[in-house]
């Protein structure tokens, strides 16, 4: 159903013109009867892309807070396991030992932000093949 080519609206501005000259509930039942039938044919064109793009930035929106939750764990429990091996140093020999854990530890963080940022760039990537794929099946000459 389309309402670009007059049907069912000019009948529906008909029936508006006599419901103002003559308020009887049967004309105004049938005008609210064919808006209805407007409205539910125009569903597909209208609300299910836009419902589609709310289920898409929802799924977006879960995918990157759990991807930063997980960021947050991985790097507080590298925080967390640095301090306490910092707290282990009593001598030369276990200083030297937590500089190394420090040096390995940095390198961990070097590899867990460049996966980080790749998980990142993969879930932006899904999003917008997704947000473009949606559009175009929005688009009336794509249907």
């Amino acid at each position: 159903c389309t309402i670009d080519n007059g049907a069912t609206t000019q009948e529906m501005i008909f029936l508006s013109k006599i419901f103002k000259n003559h308020p009887d509930k049967k004309y105004k039942k049938a005008f609210t009867k064919g808006l209805k039938y407007l409205l539910n044919a125009q569903y597909k064109n209208v609300f299910e892309p836009y419902t589609k793009f709310n289920s898409l930035v929802a799924k977006n929106f879960a995918d990157l807070t759990n991807l930063q939750l997980e960021a947050a764990r991985n790097y507080a429990n590298i925080g967390l396991a640095q301090m306490f091996a910092n707290s282990e140093v009593k001598d030369m020999q276990s200083m030297v030992n937590c500089t190394t854990k420090q040096l390995e530890t940095m390198n961990k963080l070097s590899q867990q932000m460049i996966e980080d940022g790749k998980k990142l760039a993969t879930l932006t990537t899904e999003f917008k093949s997704e947000f473009e794929k949606l559009v175009s099946e929005s688009m009336p000459n794509n249907k």
